[in-house]
């Protein structure tokens, strides 16, 4: 057999070492490919985060645009029965059955503008409506207890934590079984405890657990 020559017994010395330089930086490749991938989920997460939080506050900006629309027309709405009940003084009804739908009409106005005052946000007026369509309607018991819970309401987001507890007790005392007057235990129990009086806040806070109240 003829002797391999000395170049030829070189070639695969060549190569071993040629593989054996390619696998450092084969490794290195294959170490920042799999760097990448993590690094492209992070930005895609990234990316996904900032366009729901661009969305998020899109939407809030049409809610706020919205909202202050409501507003607006409760107010104009606010106005219109103002104006109407500049106009009484002026009507003469003729016959008991006018004066009757006249003074029907009036109370209609008069129950509408408590909550279209509160629908427009403005508390301080809302919360005089109440009170005087309580006043003047005493004997309404259909409406009243819807009305004397908002106002008692009202007055707690006001602050006026006395007048809040005097119509949550009022409407407690005068409609227990209906649900604002069960309600009102909850929002007098809180109020009382907020302000302080837990010696009062604790007994009422009992009755509501209590089963007359739960049923």
């Amino acid at each position: 057999a003829d002797a391999q020559s000395p170049a030829a017994a070189q070639k695969p010395a060549d190569a071993a070492q040629t593989a054996d330089a390619q696998k450092p930086a084969d490794a290195a490749q294959t170490a920042d490919a799999e760097k990448t991938v993590p690094d492209a989920v992070d930005q895609a997460r990234v990316q996904e985060i900032a366009k729901l939080k661009a969305e998020k506050a899109q939407l809030e900006k049409e809610a706020d645009a919205l909202e202050k629309q409501v507003r607006e027309q409760y107010a104009r709405a606010c106005a219109h029965i103002l104006e109407f009940r500049k106009l009484l003084p002026t009507l003469e009804p003729k016959t008991d059955a006018q004066k009757k739908d006249i003074a029907a009409t009036v109370q209609r106005a008069d129950s509408l503008l408590p909550w279209l005052y509160d629908g427009a946000g403005m508390k301080k007026e809302a919360a005089k409506e109440f009170a005087d369509y309580i006043k003047k309607y005493a004997d309404d018991k259909q409406m009243l207890p819807s009305f004397m819970m908002r106002l008692g309401v009202l007055y707690t987001e006001m602050n006026m934590e006395k007048e809040s507890q005097e119509v949550l007790t009022d409407l407690r005392n005068r409609f227990p079984e209906s649900p604002e007057g069960k309600n009102a235990s909850f929002y007098l129990a809180r109020s009382l405890y907020q302000n302080g009086n837990y010696s009062r806040a604790l007994p009422v806070f009992g009755e509501i657990f209590s089963t007359d109240l739960v049923k």
